[in-house]
């Protein structure tokens, strides 16, 4: 379903301070575009097992799953699984918030 395709990865996350029950939480959304797949590529792809573990059913890590990508719009690592550079940025400004209190 996403040969030939762009689709949106979302990836929510909550930084919780427990004394204080203060919160802050944030979303990264990631652009990525596949090229059109052959049949055989999809099915030797499955045949192996990786996307079986997956959340959409593909991993742009992987030296296989990486050839299926022409395009990604915005932060790589959100597709990978932790959008790293929204998640410090979101921690400095709690911990900054916090120490004010």
């Amino acid at each position: 379903m996403l040969s030939g395709r762009t689709h949106t990865v979302a990836t929510g996350f909550a930084l919780i301070d427990r004394p204080s029950d203060r919160y802050v939480t944030g979303v990264e959304e990631t652009r990525v575009t596949f090229r059109a797949i052959p049949r055989n590529e999809i099915d030797e792809y499955v045949a192996g097992g990786s996307p079986m573990d997956k959340a959409g059913a593909y991993g742009i890590q992987d030296d296989y799953g990486a050839v299926f990508v022409t395009r990604v719009e915005g932060c790589f690592y959100n597709v990978v699984g932790l959008p790293l550079s929204r998640f410090y940025s979101t921690l400095g400004e709690f911990q900054r918030d916090l120490s004010k209190s």
